[in-house]
């Protein structure tokens, strides 16, 4: 067990002395972590040389996107070296350390 992290437990759960499967949210599993993060204010592309298609996130005022999403007449995609991205956002582009 690690002396950090972040766990969070189900309802009426005490996350201290919770078992695992009453957990939500546990840090110390090989969850995905941010490769990059940005607010671009126009459309434009990011490099992102990650080498496959991350996952992604795309939030803009009063609206969010996930993965391989077209709406409001722009869409938002990646490849293999670059994501695409349109309007004002933020995007979070993930990515999974090998276990």
């Amino acid at each position: 067990m690690a002396d950090w992290g972040l766990k969070v437990s189900k309802p009426g759960k005490d996350v201290k002395t919770c078992t695992k499967d009453e957990l939500v949210f546990d840090s110390e599993l090989n969850t995905m972590k941010i490769a990059y993060s940005a607010a671009p204010v126009a459309n434009g592309t990011y490099t992102h040389g990650l080498g496959y298609i991350p996952a992604f996130m795309v939030a803009g005022e009063g609206w969010f996107l996930g993965q391989e999403f077209s709406a409001f007449e722009a869409t938002y995609y990646s490849t293999s070296t670059l994501f695409y991205y349109y309007w004002a956002c933020r995007y979070w582009l993930f990515y999974q350390q090998g276990a």
